[in-house]
């Protein structure tokens, strides 16, 4: 006997949030990333359900929710052909639907930085400089909830998407960093926290895993990384005066692969500290030849229950 696991229908619910019905799709698939944001396509009978761009729609797997996506983008195909005709004369259109959706933190896209504004710096810590992002949100879907970093950077914008404005402020960052959302808050709640260390899901060879491929690549490699700010030729903003004098960064493996360098031009950052804090992260992201491990492998999750067989972000 085969065990099924109930997975609930996608919601439908309009531009206030409030649920109209349940979508019953021929098809469903998603790709949940870190960035850029997941996606998600539906494919219905037109008669299925009357779905409108800018609504939303939360979908499930196994375990749950996997979040709120709002409709960018809706395609209708109508078949051909002369059972199609027959249809027609009788009123009824045969015809399919594809339904594309995009993560609820779009919505943030839908507001802007205008002009040149500066935010942060000494005393005015990261949730500081959130809070004031958020605050030029058209319409307010987002609050800020835990922020695990106590950084008092600064940062420039100048006519910037709002969503990539607050997407770039954890790029000076040291440690690995989560952004998260929590949907059954209203408005819903955006966090930044420290990347959880514990064992999220299982991949094994022989069990749920088809391929595993292993690439070296040197061609982004740097070892000596001279980061340029805001500004122009002998104005140009430099790490100088909180680098010891120097304007570039050797990092650990010079003895390694021997001296490479690489320019890193940020010209939006206005504070040297800052430009040197991001400097260092891409300094060690680029230190050594890029080692990318690529695993292909099959969900489980429906067919065995277990969190261990789900895949995650």
């Amino acid at each position: 006997m085969i065990e099924t696991i109930d997975i609930r229908l996608p919601r439908l619910m309009d531009r206030n949030l409030h649920e109209l019905c349940r979508i019953r799709p021929e098809k469903l698939s998603y790709t949940l990333n870190m960035a850029p944001l997941s996606t998600a396509t539906l494919t219905m009978p037109k008669s299925e359900a009357e779905v409108s761009v800018g609504q939303f729609v939360e979908l499930y797997d196994t375990q749950g929710s996997i979040g709120i996506y709002r409709v960018e983008n809706i395609a209708t195909t109508y078949r051909p052909g002369f059972f199609a005709r027959m249809l027609e004369r009788l009123g009824i259109r045969e015809a399919s639907v594809t339904v594309t959706l995009k993560h609820a933190l779009c919505t943030l896209e839908d507001g802007v930085v205008i002009g040149y504004q500066e935010f942060g710096g000494t005393g005015k810590n990261l949730r500081s400089v959130l809070t004031a992002l958020l605050a030029m949100q058209p319409r307010v879907m987002w609050q800020i909830g835990t922020v695990d970093y106590n950084t008092a950077f600064q940062y420039s914008f100048e006519n910037e998407g709002l969503l990539t404005a607050i997407i770039s402020l954890a790029e000076p960052l040291s440690d690995e960093y989560l952004w998260s959302c929590d949907f059954s808050t209203s408005p819903w709640t955006l966090n930044l926290i420290t990347a959880p260390e514990g064992d999220q899901s299982e991949m094994r060879l022989g069990r749920n895993i088809d391929n595993v491929k292993v690439e070296v690549d040197r061609s982004e490699l740097c070892t000596r990384l001279w980061p340029l700010g805001y500004g122009e030729g002998v104005n140009q903003l430099t790490i100088s005066k909180v680098n010891n004098n120097k304007k570039y960064l050797d990092s650990d493996t010079v003895s390694a692969w021997g001296v490479v360098n690489s320019v890193y031009a940020e010209t939006s950052v206005t504070d040297a500290e800052t430009l040197k804090a991001m400097a260092e992260q891409v300094l060690e992201r680029v230190k050594q030849p890029k080692v990318t491990v690529t695993v292909s492998g099959i969900d489980l999750s429906a067919l065995t229950g277990e969190p261990f067989d789900r895949f995650y972000v």
